[in-house]
C-alpha cells in the first residue's frame, strides 16, 4: 500500500495504536504469533494436477521434505471399468523423485464428478472384479504405494455398491501390502442426497481405507452465491461430524490452495498466482474476514470479454487462512491434511505447514527490508503484512517503520481491516464513501492507490 505521506498528522505512537486496534478487531493474540513448535507431527498428503505440471512439479520438489504422500491425478475411469492415463501421467521422473525422497506415491483415479461413469461396473460384480484387477495390476507394475479413489457425484442408490467396491478393492490391495486412500465429499449431517454426498457412507467405508481425505472446500462454487471457499465454522462442523463416524487418526482435512470469483452470473477458478496478478493489475488490496477466517477482494475488470466492465467478488485461500485450519488439525488431533492442489499456491503456505504440523522452529517471514526481529512491534507489523493490511511504501519492500503516518494511510488500513458483505456488488457506494472520506481528510493519494480503496 502506498499513500503519500506529505501531510504528516500522526506520529508513530498513533500508528502503533492503530496496529493494536487492528489486533483487537481480528481477535488476535500477538503473543501466540511465535507459535511455539510442537513435538507432534501430522501427515501431509498432496494432490498433483496433470495440468500446470511444471509449476506443480516445482512445488512438489521444493517441499518434498514435508510431503508424506503424493497423489498425482493420472487416471480416469471409464464406463466399462477400464482406466485411461491422462496427459503427463505415469511420469517416471516424478515416481523416481518421490521414491528417492521417501515420499509415498499414491496416484488418483477420477470419475470427473460423473456418477454415470461408475454406475454400471459398481453394480456388476464381474465388471467390478475386472476393474479392481486392473487397478491392482497398475499399482504393482509401477510399484506405487497404493491408489487414491476420487469418485464423486455418486447416486444415493449406489451407496451400498460403492461401499462394497471400496471393501473389495482394499482387500486386493492389502494382499500386496498396498494402501487405499479416498477423496470424500464434505458434509455435516447424514443425508444429503444431492451431488453424491449420500453416496459415500462414512461409517461403512472407513474400515477399509488408510486415509479418509475429506474435501473441506468448494463451499463456495460455481452454483452458489459468492461466499468463502472454506469458511472456518463450516470446516469445523465437518470435522465434528466426521469424528462421530470415522477414527480421528484416519481423518485428513482437505485444505484448499486456491480461490473462486463471481461476477454477474459468471464463475472463475483462481490460483493464488492469479490472485497476485489481480492485486497488482487493478491496484486493489484483499481483506481478511475475521469471522470466516479467510480472504476476499473486489475489483472491476477492464480485461473482461463482456462489453461493460463488471465487478468481481473473489474469495481465496492463502497462508493466513491456512493457519487456523492447521490449528484445527491439532485441536482435534487428526491424521493430517490433504492439499488441493500443488502449483501456483501461496509459497508461504509451506512455512505454516512446517511450523504448525511438523513442529519446525522457524523465524517469522521478513516482509520488508527494514523490518526484522529487532524492530519494535515486529510481530504486529508482520501479522498485518500477512493479512494484506499494510504493504511496502510505493509498492516496494521498504516499510519505513519510524516514518510519520498521515490520515489517508490510517483510513486505508482501517478500511482494509473490515470485511464487508458485498454480495449485491455495492461497489459504487463503497467507493463513494471512501472517496468522500479521503477528500475530507485533505490527503494526497497517488494514482496507483486510488483504485485500492474498497
Amino acid at each position: 500500500m502506498r499513500i503519500n505521506v506529505n501531510k504528516n498528522v500522526n506520529k508513530i505512537g498513533k500508528f502503533l495504536a492503530l496496529i493494536f486496534f487492528s489486533a483487537v478487531l481480528f481477535g488476535m493474540n500477538f503473543a501466540m504469533i511465535a507459535n511455539a513448535a510442537s513435538t507432534d507431527t501430522y501427515k501431509v498428503s498432496a494432490w498433483m494436477p496433470s495440468w500446470d505440471i511444471e509449476e506443480a512439479t516445482d512445488s512438489f520438489e521444493s517441499n518434498a521434505d514435508v510431503i508424506d504422500t503424493l497423489s498425482p491425478f493420472w487416471y480416469h475411469v471409464n464406463t466399462d471399468g477400464t482406466l485411461t492415463t491422462v496427459m503427463n501421467g505415469e511420469d517416471m521422473n516424478i515416481i523416481r523423485f518421490a521414491q528417492s525422497n521417501n515420499v509415498e506415491i499414491i496416484p488418483t483415479i477420477s470419475n470427473s464428478f460423473d456418477w454415470k461413469v461408475v454406475h454400471e461396473f459398481l453394480n456388476d460384480s464381474e465388471e467390478k472384479k475386472k476393474n479392481i484387477a486392473r487397478i491392482v495390476d497398475k499399482v504393482n507394475f509401477f510399484n506405487y504405494d497404493g491408489i487414491d479413489i476420487d469418485y464423486e457425484g455418486l447416486l444415493s442408490s449406489d451407496k451400498d455398491a460403492f461401499t462394497s467396491y471400496i471393501r473389495d478393492l482394499s482387500a486386493e490391495l492389502k494382499k500386496h501390502n498396498k494402501k487405499l486412500t479416498i477423496a470424500i465429499q464434505a458434509k455435516t449431517y447424514d443425508k444429503i442426497a444431492i451431488y453424491g454426498d449420500f453416496g459415500q457412507d462414512w461409517k461403512a467405508i472407513h474400515p477399509y481405507v488408510d486415509e479418509f481425505r475429506i474435501m473441506t472446500y468448494d463451499y463456495g462454487w460455481r452454483g452458489s452465491v459468492p461466499r468463502p471457499i472454506a469458511p472456518y465454522y463450516w470446516v469445523e462442523d465437518v470435522i465434528e461430524y466426521a469424528l462421530d463416524n470415522v477414527p480421528k487418526e484416519k481423518i485428513f482435512l482437505g485444505v484448499p490452495f486456491y480461490g473462486g470469483g463471481w461476477s454477474d452470473g459468471y464463475f472463475y477458478n483462481y490460483t493464488y498466482d492469479t490472485i497476485k496478478l489481480i492485486l497488482d493489475r487493478y491496484g486493489v488490496d484483499f481483506q481478511y474476514d475475521p469471522t470466516q477466517k479467510t480472504n476476499k477482494l473486489y475489483y472491476v475488470s477492464n480485461q473482461d470479454s463482456r462489453d461493460v466492465p463488471v465487478p468481481h467478488e473473489v474469495w481465496f485461500e492463502n497462508s493466513v487462512s491456512l493457519e487456523p485450519k492447521l490449528d484445527l488439525v491439532k485441536k482435534y488431533d487428526l491424521g493430517g491434511i490433504a492439499i488441493w492442489r500443488l502449483g501456483k499456491e501461496d509459497t508461504r503456505n509451506w512455512k505454516e505447514i512446517r511450523k504448525i504440523l511438523k513442529g519446525e522452529p522457524l523465524t517469522e517471514t521478513l516482509y520488508f527490508r527494514d523490518v526484522n526481529q529487532n524492530t519494535a512491534n515486529f510481530e504486529a507489523i508482520t501479522r498485518l503484512a500477512e493479512l494484506g493490511i499494510v504493504r511496502g511504501q510505493d509498492k516496494s519492500d521498504w516499510f519505513k517503520p519510524y516514518d510519520k503516518v498521515n490520515r489517508a494511510e490510517i483510513l486505508k488500513m482501517t478500511l482494509n481491516s473490515f470485511a464487508r458483505d458485498t454480495s449485491n456488488y455495492m461497489f459504487e457506494d463503497i467507493i463513494a464513501e471512501a472517496q468522500a472520506a479521503l477528500e475530507a481528510s485533505n490527503a494526497e493519494i497517488d494514482e496507483s492507490a486510488t483504485g485500492d480503496v474498497e
